[in-house]
């Protein structure tokens, strides 16, 4: 491609990011031939653009588009498939058999889903509580209303319709596990703590448990490496590789809401978690001090020694598997006891079983306090 093609190009794929709300990233090189023109088939009769373009210029193009895209540029490798579409929930419908998959899953193993909520539906609720073994739905909540996200979404023009949406499913899922006497699965929520929501950490708990009827409430600190539970992989070597975590500037305003959150538990039976699990904000009696962890270096003697590989397991759609840190351990295509026994997974327990937690594990939810 010369300099005057890829510049055409660069422009082309600038106004579609201008002129369209909706815009799905996917990685299908795992796809072959066959697999690919199926689901081109299937975006087209769903009403999906799907386009193939280098990450070169389509990070040229998010540059030029006067968008925020975050950190989504660090991900970008080899080419991504680009999906286009006027309703919002149209790519993610392109995946038909998601009840197939779900039941799949949910007839052989304990399973939990993570969630924005937007695409819940009453009869989907129905369908999923129907498995025993459908443990936790658990939403991603980050203020009441879900404001912040709706900042981050600056486009949407009917987010608040959309949130109110959510909102009722929730209600909803409670109200149909009172029916049936289900008692398997609990309705958890998700909260990021953020400088920006430090300060409301206690009233995002109550809209949480009370508003929104939820069982339980978590409280998820940011991450220190992008190795953590990442859908890119990494080379081995990555994880020695010293990470900078993010410094709370709120700090003490965000231990003084934990510790009222805590307050607010024992008085009303409520149950809440941090994640990592430094600190208990349910049931006993001491004080919130975890001040060790607002660091942006990971203090390998400020924690216990990490059992995650040997009780997690992570499998993209392409069939990677992964344990904690994103590092490609085989293809479970391949037979997942060669991955299991395979000398790469071998390898990454030994590492973790003589150091107990590397420098990937910089704020890993996993993480245990040596006290």
């Amino acid at each position: 491609m010369t300099r005057e093609e890829k510049s055409v190009a660069i422009n082309e794929i600038v106004e579609v990011l201008k002129s369209n709300q909706n815009i799905y990233l996917a990685d299908i090189s795992g796809l072959n031939a066959l697999e690919t023109s199926n689901l081109r088939r299937m975006c087209f009769k769903a009403g999906v653009k799907l386009s193939v373009v280098k990450n070169t210029l389509l990070e040229k193009a998010m540059d030029g588009s006067e968008k925020d895209f975050g950190e989504l540029k660090e991900t970008l490798k080899g080419n991504t498939s680009v999906m286009i579409a006027e309703v919002s929930s149209a790519p993610a419908k392109v995946i038909k058999n998601f009840r197939k998959i779900f039941d799949h899953v949910a007839s052989r193993f304990e399973c939990n889903m993570i969630t924005n909520g937007l695409l819940l539906t009453k009869d989907l609720i129905d369908f999923m509580l129907e498995y025993k073994n459908f443990k936790v739905l658990s939403i991603s909540i980050d203020n009441e209303k879900n404001t912040i996200r709706k900042q981050a979404n600056i486009n949407e023009k009917r987010w608040d319709d959309k949130w109110k949406h959510v909102e009722n499913m929730m209600i909803y899922f409670q109200k149909r596990k009172k029916e049936k006497n289900y008692t398997h699965c609990n309705l958890d929520s998700k909260t990021v703590v953020l400088d920006e929501n430090a300060k409301d950490l206690l009233s995002i708990h109550k809209y949480c448990v009370e508003d929104l009827q939820c069982d339980t409430h978590a409280f998820q600190f940011l991450k220190g490496s992008p190795i953590q539970h990442s859908d890119v992989m990494f080379d081995f070597d990555k994880i020695f590789e010293k990470s900078i975590s993010p410094i709370y500037k709120n700090w003490e305003i965000i231990i003084k809401q934990l510790n009222l959150v805590k307050e607010y538990n024992k008085r009303n039976n409520k149950t809440a978690f941090l994640h990592p699990a430094l600190a208990s904000v349910a049931d006993d009696d001491k004080k919130i001090d975890m001040d060790y962890f607002n660091n942006p270096q990971h203090i390998k003697k400020n924690y216990k020694s990490c059992v995650a590989p040997w009780g997690t397991a992570h499998i993209n759609v392409d069939g990677t598997f992964f344990p904690c840190l994103a590092v490609n351990m085989g293809n479970v295509k391949n037979g997942l006891d060669k991955v299991i026994y395979g000398e790469k997974f071998k390898e990454f327990r030994r590492v973790i079983a003589k150091e107990g937690t590397v420098e990937a594990c910089n704020h890993c939810g996993w993480l245990k306090p040596i006290n």
